[in-house]
């Protein structure tokens, strides 16, 4: 029998954002989040499983998080966050934060 783990909620949100890893700088833009990640489309292909750091700005301040590739398809790709501290933790409420707002 399957274990069954419904999807997060995911909300629109449009941010740009770069992403950090052994296969260098990726930019592109959110296109939505949930609490374990983000849908992204990048500026050129991405690889699957590739490992780095999401950085982004919200409101003048910085924030980062380390995420990985598990869905890509050519230039649109979904991010599973690591959460590992409360400085995580925080990165993401500050996201759904933002998109709660999000028109």
């Amino acid at each position: 029998m399957q274990n069954y783990q419904p999807r997060a909620p995911r909300f629109d949100l449009h941010l740009p954002i770069r992403f950090f890893s052994t296969d260098g700088l990726a930019t592109g833009h959110c296109v939505n989040v949930s609490e374990t990640g983000m849908r992204v489309t990048f500026e050129r292909p991405i690889d699957f499983w590739l490992e780095g750091e999401l950085d982004f700005r919200i409101e003048d301040q910085q924030y980062n998080i380390k995420a990985r590739i598990v869905r890509a398809d050519v230039r649109d790709a979904g991010l599973l966050f690591h959460i590992d501290n409360d400085a995580d933790r925080l990165t993401v409420a500050k996201l759904l934060e933002l998109a709660s707002h999000h028109k």
